[in-house]
């Protein structure tokens, strides 16, 4: 299970792009790290590895899940990272990774199609650093 899981950390990543554009707005994320922080954490209660045969929607999941990732084609940037030899990319495309659902959540949000095979479901605990 842990080598399963250590898969889906991909740890921080922080990029710079230069778009061009006339009368634009930027935005600065401040306290990321606290808003993150009081979110549901995985908890204790967890159930072995599950394989799916069907198409289980990811947002009934909550946890680690191996999936097939497929991105829209008309996306601009990627979305979920992807370790390959020469690095971390964030690749465009159809792909296969170990994920926290969460991301998987908002990838799917964003157009991504997102088919679960495998993973490990776990409770949701709240306010662990309250």
């Amino acid at each position: 299970m842990y080598r399963d899981i250590k898969q889906a950390y991909y740890g921080g990543i922080i990029e710079v792009y230069k778009p061009y554009g006339h009368n634009l707005y930027y935005y600065d994320v401040n306290s990321l790290y606290p808003f993150v922080a009081h979110q549901p954490i995985p908890g204790l209660v967890c159930t072995n590895i599950t394989y799916y045969k069907s198409k289980e929607d990811i947002d009934n999941l909550f946890g680690f899940f191996y999936c097939i990732i497929k991105t829209v084609a008309d996306s601009y940037l990627g979305i979920l990272p992807k370790r390959t030899t020469s690095g971390l990319n964030f690749p465009l495309g159809v792909w296969e990774g170990w994920y926290f659902s969460e991301e998987l959540k908002f990838a799917k949000a964003n157009g991504y199609i997102i088919t679960a095979l495998k993973g490990y479901n776990f409770s949701k605990e709240y306010g662990v650093f309250d």
